[in-house]
C-alpha cells in the first residue's frame, strides 16, 4: 500500500472514531434521580459531568484539576455543595437555572465563580471560608427564599447581586477583610434582618430600594466603615443594634418610622450623625458612649431624631459626652444643633 491511500486511510478511522466518541460528551436530557457526588473518580469516568438536571443533591469535592466546567447542568431540585477542593480555582456553572442551595465553602484555591444564568434559589446561598475567591458572579439571580451569607471571603473586594428582590432569610456578611462593596439595588425586603459584622473595609453598601427587615438590623464590631445609609428603610421588626464601630461617622435612616424593638446606639468612637426623623415608635431608644467631634456647623454628635416619638414608656437618649437635639428640619437643612451635659428624657 502506498504511503498517500495509507493516510488518507489513517484520516478516515480518525474521523470514524471522532464521529463515534462524541454520543459519550453530549449532555444528557433525562432527569438522574436520586444525590450525585463528583469527585476525581467520577470527572475520569464523566458520566457525572453529562447530567442536565438532577432530581436530589449535587457534592462537588475533592476534583483533581484548577478549572471546573459544568456546561450541560440546568436544575438541582436540592444543594449544591462545593466542599473543601484544594486544587479547584475556577468553578464556571454557565446553564444553571435554579437549584435548592448553593453552599461553596472550604475551598482554599478557588478565586472565580460563575453562574451567569442562575435565576432562583430555593434556600440559601453561602460563600464561606474561600480565602482566595476574588469574584463571585450571579447576574440573573432574582430570588432567594433562605439567607445570602458571605463570610470570610478574604480577598473578595466587591459582591454585586444586581437582580435580586426577594430574600426568604437574611442578609448576613461576616469577616470580608478587603470586602469594600456590596451591592442588591433592587432588594425591597429581608424577612429575617440584615447582620454585618468586621468588615473593615465595607465603605459601600448599596440597598437603595430595602423597605423592610424582619428580626432586626445589627451593625457590629466593625460591620460596616464610615457611612450606613438605607434611605427607603421604613420598618424593622426586631431590634436595632449599632455597636462598636470605630470606623462609623455617620447613620442616615431618613424614612424610618417603626422599630419593633430596641434602638441602640453605643461605643461607635467616630459616631457624629444620626438621622431618623420620620421615627414614630420603638420599645426604647439609648444612645450611649459615642465620641462627640464637630460635624458639620454642629460642634458635637448630632442626633436627629424625632423628639416625641412614641413608645410603651420613656425614651432616653444618652451621649457620654454631648447630646445634641436637633429638628426634623435637619434633614433638609445642616444640623441646627443645641449642646448640654447629662442625660435628655423624652416622654410619649
Amino acid at each position: 500500500m502506498s504511503a498517500k491511500p495509507f493516510a488518507c486511510w489513517l484520516l478516515a478511522v480518525a474521523a470514524l472514531l471522532s464521529g463515534c466518541a462524541s454520543p459519550s460528551t453530549a449532555c444528557l436530557e433525562r432527569t438522574f434521580i436520586g444525590d450525585v457526588r463528583l469527585d476525581s473518580e467520577a470527572i475520569e469516568e464523566g458520566q457525572a459531568l453529562r447530567y442536565q438536571r438532577i432530581d436530589g443533591s449535587l457534592t462537588i469535592s475533592g476534583v483533581p484539576g484548577s478549572a471546573l466546567s459544568m456546561t450541560c447542568l440546568h436544575e438541582v431540585s436540592g444543594s449544591i455543595s462545593v466542599l473543601q477542593n484544594p486544587a479547584l480555582r475556577d468553578l464556571d456553572l454557565p446553564q444553571l437555572v435554579s437549584a435548592g442551595a448553593l453552599l461553596v465553602m472550604h475551598n482554599g484555591s478557588l478565586r472565580s465563580l460563575r453562574a451567569p444564568l442562575l435565576g432562583r434559589l430555593d434556600a440559601e446561598l453561602r460563600l464561606d471560608r474561600n480565602p482566595s475567591l476574588e469574584s463571585a458572579r450571579f447576574p440573573t439571580l432574582s430570588e432567594v427564599r433562605g439567607s445570602v451569607v458571605i463570610a470570610n471571603s478574604g480577598a473578595l473586594h466587591a459582591m454585586d447581586l444586581p437582580a435580586l428582590s426577594e430574600l426568604g432569610g437574611e442578609l448576613w456578611l461576616h469577616h470580608n477583610g478587603l470586602l469594600e462593596r456590596f451591592s442588591a439595588p433592587l432588594l425591597l425586603r429581608s424577612a429575617r434582618g440584615l447582620r454585618l459584622l468586621a468588615n473593615p473595609a465595607l465603605t459601600q453598601l448599596e440597598l437603595p430600594a430595602l423597605s423592610s427587615l424582619g428580626k432586626g438590623l445589627s451593625l457590629l464590631k466593625e460591620g460596616l466603615s464610615e457611612q450606613l445609609s438605607l434611605p427607603s428603610l421604613s420598618v424593622v421588626v426586631g431590634p436595632l443594634m449599632v455597636e462598636g464601630n470605630s470606623s462609623l461617622v455617620r447613620l442616615d435612616l431618613p424614612q424610618m418610622t417603626q422599630v419593633e424593638g430596641d434602638l441602640v446606639v453605643r461605643k461607635n468612637e467616630r459616631l457624629q450623625g444620626l438621622v431618623a426623623s420620620s421615627l414614630d415608635s420603638a420599645e426604647s431608644v439609648e444612645i450611649t458612649a459615642n465620641h462627640s467631634t464637630p460635624f458639620g456647623p454642629c460642634r458635637g454628635t448630632c442626633w436627629c431624631l424625632r423628639p416625641r416619638s412614641r413608645s410603651s414608656g420613656c425614651l432616653s437618649w444618652r451621649a457620654s459626652r454631648f447630646v445634641w437635639i436637633c429638628a426634623t428640619t435637619c434633614v433638609l437643612l445642616s444640623c441646627l444643633c443645641r449642646a448640654f451635659r447629662g442625660s435628655v428624657r423624652a416622654c410619649s
